[in-house]
């Protein structure tokens, strides 16, 4: 009986800590993609597809992204991402994580990081790159 209620407990904070996630994303990410719409020619459809975090399977919704990270100074003057560290307030803003400062969470970020810098010229390839290897890793 114990274990039943500490597994429900785990479940209800697991959906919460989720639900915060969610909602910081669409906090911090949704003026701003707003705003990045036109530059890239991003549809309604693009737009709810980055909000709610679902797979980008188009260009624009990709470079909708990018246009988010490049605007959160996410970039280096080079158009690669910029280092884990410098990265790391932009993630715990877009992601809602506070305990960011795990080792295991870090290393993730920064063997993502140059995983994909230099293998992906293209910004909007390399952000959705990016996050595919974070949510795969962390």
């Amino acid at each position: 009986m114990q274990r039943v209620l500490c597994l429900i407990y785990l479940l209800s904070n697991v959906g919460t800590i989720m639900g915060e996630s969610t909602q910081s994303f669409k906090d911090a990410v949704g003026p701003i993609a707003r705003e990045c719409m036109p530059e890239i020619g991003a549809t309604e459809d693009d737009f709810q597809n980055v909000l709610h975090r679902n797979q980008l399977e188009t260009r624009t919704a990709k470079c909708l992204l990018a246009c988010v990270y490049k605007n959160l100074n996410a970039f280096t003057d080079e158009g690669l991402l910029v280092n884990g560290d410098e990265l790391m307030p932009i993630m715990s803003k877009l992601y809602g994580f506070h305990d960011f400062t795990t080792i295991m969470r870090t290393q993730a970020v920064h063997n993502c990081i140059n995983e994909v810098n230099g293998a992906h010229e293209d910004q909007c390839e390399l952000v959705k790159h990016f996050l595919y290897c974070v949510t795969q890793h962390y």
